[in-house]
Order: C-alpha cells, then sequence, then structure tokens
C-alpha cells in the first residue's frame, strides 16, 4: 500500500511542468561544470581541482537549495494536494498521504543531486589532468542533498500553516545567508542558530554535529508537519 502511494505521489510530482523544472536547472549547472572544468587553469593539479570544486560546490548549494525549497512548496500547495480527496475517500490516512507524499519528494531529489554529481565527475575527469576522486566530494553534494531538505522541510510548514507556497522565498534566502554565518561561529547566538538551520564549513562538515544528527534533524521536521498537516484543513475528511 505504501508503495503504491509513493508511486501515486510520483505521477503527480513527475508532471511535465515540474520535469521541465528540474531538468532545466540540473542544465544550467552542469553547463557551469562544464564551464568551471574547462576554465579550471592553474599551475598544480590540487588548484585546478580545488577551484574547480569550490566554484561548482558554491553554486550548486544555493540553486540545488533554493530548487527544493520551491518543488517542496509547490508539491503542498493547494493546486497539487487536490488530490488527497480522492485517497480518503479510498480509506488513506492523512499522515500515510502526509509522509509518503514527503519521501516521493525526497527520492526525486536524491535524483537529482545524484545525476549532479555524476556530470561533475565526468567533466572532472576529462577536463582536468589528473583528477582523481576524493571523499569529499560525494560529501560535499550529500550535504547540500541534507541541508536541502531541512530547508524545504521548514518551507513545507509555512506553506501549511499559510497556505501561500511563496513563503518558500523565506528559507530560500536564509539557507544562503547561514552558509556565512558558519564561518563566525563563535557567538552563542549563532552557534544555535545554525543548530535549528545548519549550515556547513567550507570543507562541507557540520560544525556541531555529523549526518547521523542531520538525519534526525530531518525527521523531527518530518514528523512535526506531518502533525501540523494532519491538524488542518480536516474538512475532507
Amino acid at each position: 500500500m505504501k508503495l503504491n502511494l509513493i508511486k501515486c505521489h510520483l505521477a503527480y510530482l513527475l508532471s511535465k511542468s515540474n520535469i521541465v523544472i528540474m531538468i532545466i536547472i540540473s542544465m544550467i549547472l552542469i553547463i557551469m561544470y562544464l564551464s568551471n572544468s574547462i576554465s579550471s587553469d592553474y599551475l598544480t593539479v590540487k588548484e585546478n581541482v580545488n577551484n574547480y570544486y569550490e566554484a561548482s560546490i558554491a553554486i550548486t548549494k544555493i540553486i540545488y537549495c533554493v530548487m527544493a525549497n520551491f518543488m517542496m512548496a509547490n508539491f503542498y500547495s493547494f493546486k497539487n494536494d487536490a488530490y488527497l480527496a480522492l485517497l480518503i475517500v479510498a480509506g488513506v490516512k492523512r499522515q500515510s498521504y502526509f509522509l509518503t507524499k514527503l519521501i516521493s519528494l525526497f527520492i526525486s531529489l536524491l535524483v537529482v543531486i545524484f545525476i549532479l554529481w555524476i556530470w561533475w565527475m565526468l567533466f572532472g575527469f576529462i577536463f582536468i589532468k589528473g583528477f582523481v576522486y576524493e571523499k569529499r566530494f560525494i560529501y560535499a553534494f550529500l550535504t547540500i542533498y541534507f541541508n536541502s531538505l531541512i530547508y524545504s522541510l521548514y518551507s513545507c510548514i509555512l506553506v501549511i500553516i499559510t497556505s501561500n507556497m511563496f513563503t518558500f522565498l523565506i528559507f530560500s534566502i536564509a539557507s544562503i545567508f547561514t552558509s556565512s554565518l558558519v564561518q563566525n561561529s563563535k557567538g552563542n547566538l549563532t552557534k544555535a542558530l545554525l543548530l535549528v538551520i545548519p549550515a556547513s564549513t567550507k570543507d562541507h562538515i557540520y560544525p556541531f554535529y555529523g549526518f547521523g544528527m542531520v538525519i534526525i534533524h530531518i525527521a523531527i521536521l518530518s514528523l512535526i508537519a506531518c502533525l501540523i498537516y494532519a491538524k488542518t484543513d480536516r474538512k475532507l475528511e
């Protein structure tokens, strides 16, 4: 039953308009990766790789996170949530509907980030002499993925509460500014803020906790969003 629900959500999520959006954004990033790999022309292999890495990851962090926030807000907008009524009539609980819908979006975003990573690696091997795989490359893309999930979940909560999908812009903008905060994370207020809306360091390491705590953070936000969703607009039940 759960798998059927996920397939149903994916059918709605992967509409022509959403597919076009994901393709356009992916193509923009892929073209930027190509440009960065070709323009890397420094004295050493390390400098070539680091400049390709830093330039590509910096732009991916911004564009991918904005896309994730938009996809989340759009997926839970009233227009794209109308089929809830049909599933409730079929006996599906709102909590199951919400969580399976969330999982389908997480899967779609994971596929996108994996494709981007593959293209980034491919351009590195082709255009940068001496390029070799390093663990930090996959960690960087995974960090972008997990951070984007967290910010998109905050956007999801705002969309549910306000019924306004354009609230996704709030956390899209916040994701940009927290990256600069993490470089000066000595103050207690800054540390507290980065625990709520985490950001990674330049080396894509979380300054206060690891990937395990990030997963817990995502699970807690998903539960909060689910509880809020279950208590709103109950007229369909």
